[in-house]
């Protein structure tokens, strides 16, 4: 039955195409999935692949893998020395401006595994499984492996899925939230939109502005494309039951470390980290919001989506080609139909770039929940593409392989960057197992611990992705083998005294150049002078 919009887009019935109950491709998925994202994550060793707002996420993570919830400060006299990006120093207590989801799956998946690099890998290649079955089950199986594989040769995807950061986390929410709700509409009961409210709940506890923005998608889909099950209300109201649990652990953590339900502690670090618009910011860094500023930052997120090497704008070809020329195949292939799903990953992806117009301070980021729904689209026009003619099947063909050559910049990124990154630690490690414990005096980019060090941005300006665990866990920062602290000139004296059994270095390069362009750099621990 295919029932017409009164657009004139034809929308397929909301009944699955083709339910599957193997779980034995998803699970293969996944460990390829896995074993792709080890390749790069282990590439870059000894560094964690992310970039420097994995700090506070890093340093939460071992200290809820001890038993805390956060660490004991400094001596006021010694604060500025372990100044920490994404840290809140208050009332003798240093924890992170994090929320604690994200942190919290990584503590648990270190204590498995032993290694927090393996963690994220772990979480986004459930994701990418689970993305195969719902997508399975609402389109077709070659839709749903060919999304997937283009995923792993995105290179957005292939380096933001293994980070130390949030976005695993909330990537795997979101599509166990969207599977879910297939399971939802398809079988016409109250439970999985129960569990689909509990799961968005827990994505508050990792990402609130990103489970905000997951909670308007799915509530326009189910009153706009969906709202002639006879279970809208009642499922409506599960879904709204199921929020209240995880939203609650969210302010519960807060008070615990902050003292108060509200404001969220990443607001109280930057009061410009929230919803709104305003002519002048609030806290260390103004920034004016205006509707004009929210709007360029839409755009820009939107390039970031949709562009990348080596030409541009492609991955909006294949769908292009398949919306305006669908009609071609009209009666003749139900798959080539613009359903209500497609309208669904469609509004997906328009309320994620959207919700940048309101977040006052700027992100370009906020829509990796929302890659896999682009390549399903993506895969869609694809098969739409090889089905209509050879000339067609021939741009389908040529559309992938130039996304696929894309992965030839993967390992002479991690080489390079990883080269910088490796020779510092090397450095560290050698003077460490020759004197013994060391205090480190480091000069860190934006003058706060966890930013690399200011020679290694001018050593390569992609070095920022690969970041060195030069910053200390706070609760076994004076009994460290090796603290690390601000280089703050003649004051280090303070510190040296107090750290006595500790032998104090400072970290320095040494940089050649020829012809103007940097060729090598040295790294070396000096005694301070």
């Amino acid at each position: 039955m295919i029932a017409k919009s009164s657009e004139g887009i034809s929308l397929a019935d909301v009944k699955p195409l083709r339910p599957r109950a193997s779980w034995g491709l998803p699970v293969g998925i996944a460990l390829v999935s896995f074993a792709i994202m080890i390749f790069v994550v282990q590439r870059a060793r000894p560094a964690y692949l992310a970039i420097s707002d994995l700090t506070p996420y890093l340093i939460q993570a071992e200290v809820f893998g001890s038993g805390h919830l956060d660490g004991p400060a400094p001596p006021e006299e010694f604060a500025d020395f372990f100044k920490t990006f994404g840290m809140i120093q208050k009332d003798g207590r240093e924890y992170s401006r994090q929320p604690p989801g994200a942190s919290a799956a990584m503590a648990g998946l270190t204590l498995i595994t032993g290694d927090i690099r393996f963690a994220s890998p772990i979480l986004s290649a459930v994701a990418l499984g689970l993305t195969l079955v719902w997508v399975r089950r609402v389109f077709d199986t070659r839709t749903a492996v060919l999304a997937i594989c283009m995923c792993l040769v995105d290179l957005k995807y292939l380096f933001l899925a293994p980070t130390i950061l949030s976005y695993p986390t909330s990537g795997l929410l979101t599509t166990t939230a969207m599977l879910l709700f297939v399971l939802s509409i398809e079988k016409e009961r109250v439970w999985p939109a129960l569990l689909c409210g509990l799961v968005v709940g827990l994505q508050f506890t990792v990402r609130p502005f990103t489970a905000t923005l997951v909670v308007a998608w799915l509530a326009i889909s189910r009153l706009a494309l969906f709202r002639a099950s006879p279970r809208t209300v009642g499922q409506s109201l599960a879904f709204a039951g199921g929020l209240v649990p995880g939203i609650g652990l969210l302010l519960l953590h807060n008070w615990a470390i902050t003292g108060a339900v509200l404001p969220l502690a990443f607001s109280i670090y930057c009061p410009n980290d929230r919803l709104g618009f305003g002519i002048r910011g609030l806290g260390d860094y103004t920034i004016n919001h205006t509707l004009m500023n929210g709007l360029g930052n839409l755009v820009k997120a939107a390039g970031e989506l949709v562009q990348g090497p080596p030409l541009g704008y492609l991955d909006l070809l294949p769908v292009t080609l398949w919306w305006l020329g669908r009609g071609l195949t009209r009666g003749r292939s139900r798959r080539s139909e613009v359903s209500r799903w497609d309208l669904m990953l469609v509004l997906m992806i328009v309320v994620f770039l959207g919700g940048h117009v309101l977040y006052w301070s700027p992100r370009q980021v906020c829509y990796f929940d929302c890659l896999p729904a682009l390549w399903v689209l993506f895969a869609r026009g694809i098969w739409y593409l090889i089905g209509s003619g050879r000339a067609l099947r021939a741009v389908a063909c040529a559309v992938v392989l130039v996304e696929c050559w894309t992965l030839r910049y993967v390992p002479g990124h991690l080489e390079k960057t990883a080269a910088v990154v490796a020779a510092i630690q090397d450095e560290i490690d050698r003077v460490h197992e020759a004197e013994g414990p060391l205090l480190l005096f480091i000069r860190p980019h934006q003058k706060e611990l966890g930013f690399p060090p200011v020679e290694q941005k001018q050593s390569d300006p992609h070095a920022s992705w690969l970041v060195l665990h030069l910053f200390n866990n706070p609760l076994n920062r004076d009994h460290a083998p090796i603290i690390y602290a601000r280089d703050l000139g003649p004051r280090n004296r303070l510190l040296m005294r107090h750290y006595a059994d500790h032998r104090p270095k400072l970290l320095r390069a040494r940089a050649a150049y020829e012809n103007g362009q940097l060729k090598t750099v040295e790294w070396m621990l000096l005694p301070p002078s």
